[in-house]
């Protein structure tokens, strides 16, 4: 969110700035439950909820100021933000934590499932042709969609797998071991985290573009209903 758009959603004198270090304090206290014998998908599931009524906010906002296509872009950039969190987890519990298995399923790992996966990706790219009924002229959106139509085709070949044979976690196109020429030298949950960074990416690019040309616009009108009034 660039400045000029912070000050008009979440501004020192609005209430969603007083939502925002609400959420921020609750949030902190949430993680704090830890060290009282949580459990990490619960904690992660009350984080959620707890950022739930915020981010309904700022829809609500940028959807009075720049329409419904940038307020539903930003619903998917938080949604894939919340998506990416999830691979960062599982980052750490790989490479620092050294946990392996089930025990690596991110935040909440009764997500981790092949089906969660591919439906997840089904929605993003679901989502993603919605947007071009308002959004058409946004270059990144294009990039994303192009991305999305890819990372669905793996989902659907690793689901196909599964099916197949019951195994859950294989390597799909490119990850070590893959379908195509036997992969990168990088396991599974390297490569998706890639992914997922790359999408948040274009996700980020197409959400300041739009932002940044619903602005302009404002300000080229801006003179013209100054003349008329």
């Amino acid at each position: 969110m660039d400045v000029s758009l912070s000050r008009r959603v979440l501004s020192l004198r609005s209430s969603g700035f007083y939502l925002l270090v609400g959420t921020f304090v609750l949030t902190a206290l949430l993680i704090g439950t830890f060290m009282l014998g949580f459990k990490l998908w619960q904690i992660g599931t009350f984080v959620f909820l707890a950022w739930c009524p915020l981010v309904f906010y700022v829809m609500m906002k940028l959807y009075r100021f720049y329409g419904a296509g940038i307020s539903m872009l930003f619903l998917l950039v938080i949604s894939q933000t919340a998506h990416l969190i999830e691979h960062s987890s599982q980052m750490i519990q790989i490479h620092l934590l050294g946990l392996k298995g089930a025990q690596a399923s991110g935040i909440i790992g009764q997500l981790n499932t092949e089906w969660v996966h591919l439906i997840w990706n089904s929605w993003v790219l679901l989502f993603c042709f919605v947007l071009f009924y308002w959004l058409r002229k946004n270059p990144w959106l294009y990039a994303l969609f192009v991305f999305g139509v890819y990372h669905e085709a793996e989902h659907l070949y690793i689901i196909s797998v599964y099916l197949r044979t019951g195994i859950s976690g294989t390597p799909g196109f490119l990850s070590k071991g893959g379908l195509f020429f036997g992969g990168v030298p990088l396991i599974r949950p390297d490569v998706h985290f890639l992914y997922a960074v790359l999408e948040e990416t274009l996700l980020i690019a197409a959400f300041v573009y739009e932002v940044r040309k619903a602005q302009a616009k404002q300000l080229a009108a801006a003179p013209r209903l100054a003349v008329a009034s």
